[in-house]
């Protein structure tokens, strides 16, 4: 790492950002991963409409998103991912009964909260900055649901908050900082140095 394969349009390189592999295409295509549960992809807008899959057709509707590969919508998350499935046919299907998951009342309550999940709101939070270009609502109710689902497990609060950070700090936002020694303190992988807690680029990999 870095990573780099020429061959005219279908040119791309890899390289780490922080703790996330970064792949960039020749032709628009960015994709950042953290390796375990976060992933953003992004194109130009000239793909508006010319893609299909997991990440919808790109037309700024998110009613349309969970369209099938046969073409049909369906407001079925695991009937939609199904559809997209590649690879070993031994891959089993994600079950789904249809029914909804029912969070507890009271721990929604204490997600909600300004030291929880609701510190993504805070007008004068860290993550305010970034409020007029991503809508926080939507990633304050995705930090609720795995938040109480997981039972109140810090890392998932963590994975929560870190994910609108990277949204907006790929996005070229300038954030605050967030994470405290008892807030989600980072944690950086082997062959690497703590070089800034709170900036993208937490972690100074060495070239080995």
């Amino acid at each position: 790492m870095p990573y780099k394969f020429f061959n005219g349009s279908d040119s791309f390189h890899v390289l780490h950002w922080g703790r996330y592999r970064y792949l960039i295409a020749a032709f628009g295509l960015e994709v950042l991963y953290d390796g375990h549960h976060n992933v953003r992809v992004r194109l130009p807008n000239t793909f508006s409409e010319k893609v299909c899959g997991l990440c919808g057709n790109m037309d700024s509707q998110t009613s349309n998103d969970f369209r099938m590969k046969n073409g049909t919508l369906t407001e079925n998350a695991a009937h939609f991912g199904n559809s997209w499935k590649i690879g070993d046919e031994n891959n089993k299907d994600v079950d789904d009964d249809g029914t909804t998951l029912l969070l507890n009342a009271t721990l929604k309550e204490k997600a909600r909260r300004n030291e929880s999940c609701g510190m993504l709101l805070l007008e004068d939070g860290p993550f305010a900055a970034c409020h007029s270009k991503f809508d926080p609502h939507v990633f304050l109710e995705d930090c609720i649901f795995e938040y109480v689902v997981r039972d109140m497990d810090e890392e998932a609060l963590c994975e929560a908050l870190e994910s609108y950070f990277v949204t907006c700090s790929a996005d070229g936002m300038k954030m605050q900082t967030w994470r405290k020694p008892d807030l989600c303190p980072l944690q950086c992988p082997s062959n690497s140095s703590l070089h800034n807690v709170h900036s993208r680029h937490c972690c100074n990999l060495l070239q080995i």
